[in-house]
């Protein structure tokens, strides 16, 4: 789902050429400015966000509806330097476009692209996902008789945090780096 504007429908190129035009906006005001119906200016709205050209801030007032800001297909170049998807793209894309999730969903979906997941490497990764802050366990492990299910609470863009050598995380939608990054996570634990 690395969209670039071509894939997109002609509701979707209308709101986003509108949302450059605005820049800020609630479902409303995007179906006035466009002519569009509310509804159909919502989805357009989802798959932009989806997408990375809009966010929803958080601090927001949501008596007149959500404002969205439009952040522009830089936010989402993920790949400028390189032409090949990673694992870790992958594994957030779907963690993203998901509600809920495990581990096996996440190996299953995310296998794509020429990826292949091993079980102990999207473990990993929900994992230190879940100790920085940007998963939150719905249901905890059994081992050997269910995954643990996960949602994601902090969701910052389209591109994934990346785990460094060092125990750091860097986060490339906010610029943060993240030092606290446990060495040692008890597979259990969950």
């Amino acid at each position: 789902m690395a969209f670039e504007s071509a894939s997109f429908n002609t509701t979707e190129h209308q709101v986003l050429a509108a949302a450059a035009e605005l820049k800020s906006f609630t479902a409303v005001q995007m179906a006035e400015h466009v002519g569009r119906q509310v509804s159909t200016c919502r989805r357009a709205i989802f798959t932009l966000k989806g997408a990375g050209f809009l966010i929803e801030p958080e601090d927001q007032d949501y008596r007149n509806g959500s404002v969205y800001e439009y952040v522009g297909p830089a936010r989402t170049a993920t790949r400028t330097r390189r032409n090949k998807v990673t694992a870790a793209e992958n594994m957030w894309r779907v963690m993203r476009v998901k509600k809920n999730f495990n581990p096996i969903d996440i190996k299953v979906q995310a296998s794509a692209a020429g990826i292949t997941l091993q079980d102990r490497q999207v473990r990993d990764y929900c994992r230190k996902l879940l100790e920085l802050g940007y998963l939150k366990v719905i249901q905890t492990r059994i081992p050997g008789k269910r995954e643990a299910e996960y949602r994601l609470i902090r969701d910052t863009g389209p591109i994934p945090p990346v785990m460094k050598k060092l125990p750091v995380c860097y986060d490339g939608n906010t610029g943060e780096r993240i030092s606290d990054v446990p060495n040692n996570i008890n597979e259990d634990a969950e």
